[in-house]
């Protein structure tokens, strides 16, 4: 570590879940980073040689540049740290949660088409859920998959049927290993919870574009 000055300033950003609160408006991150840009712009200002160092203080502390007095290497690493919040603010708009059948899949997506956001594929919990999404999609005269890639999750008899891409469980092993447990657990073989890994299989049909 470079020897400190007394001019040198250390910039503490707080970078926690917190600042990305989606009911505080506008974004405390963004007000924050706008904050650091101008404080780097006044004090280099007053004297061009003054040196600011940029600390994250997240979920664990991160520095993102060491002393240094270069006005635009200081303003870059705030330009990565916004490029970064407005990336996870698009993943946290693109998922939806509480869907589990076909009618909230069917308004889910409908309203993140009409609402401009743009993807390019939607992966379901369930094959219940995909065929809402699939409606949805060619309600909105969208084509499935060469505007919308999907992918559903079960693998039930009806997926062929649309020629669905989804993931199959191994249930015939779900069901053996269940069976097991439970027969060794009234043996006394067991008595603490068991952890079993299956492996799932991808059913590769025509719901997904080739890139």
């Amino acid at each position: 570590m470079p020897k400190l000055k007394i001019e040198d300033t250390i910039l503490l950003l707080d970078t926690s879940r917190s600042m990305l609160r989606k009911d505080f408006k506008p974004n405390r991150l963004a007000i924050e980073l706008q904050a650091a840009k101008s404080f780097i712009q006044t004090k280099l200002s007053i004297d061009m040689k003054d040196r600011i160092s940029i600390i994250t203080i997240g979920e664990t502390p991160k520095k993102l540049i060491d002393f240094a007095f270069e006005e635009e290497k200081l303003k870059k690493q705030l330009r990565i740290l916004e490029l970064k919040r407005k990336i996870k603010k698009l993943n946290n708009d693109l998922l939806i949660n509480g869907v589990n059948n076909w009618d909230t899949a069917y308004i889910q997506i409908t309203k993140l088409i009409k609402s401009g956001i743009g993807f390019t594929a939607v992966f379901s919990a369930s094959d219940i859920i995909a065929f809402g999404v699939k409606q949805a999609i060619e309600d909105n005269k969208l084509n499935i998959p060469d505007d919308i890639s999907l992918v559903g999750y079960d693998d039930i008899p009806f997926a062929s049927a649309i020629s669905l891409t989804t993931v199959s469980q191994p249930t015939y092993e779900m069901g053996q290993n269940a069976m097991i447990l439970l027969l060794n657990l009234i043996k006394g073989k067991i008595k603490t919870p068991q952890f079993v890994l299956l492996q799932p299989r991808l059913v590769i049909r025509n719901t997904c574009k080739k890139i």
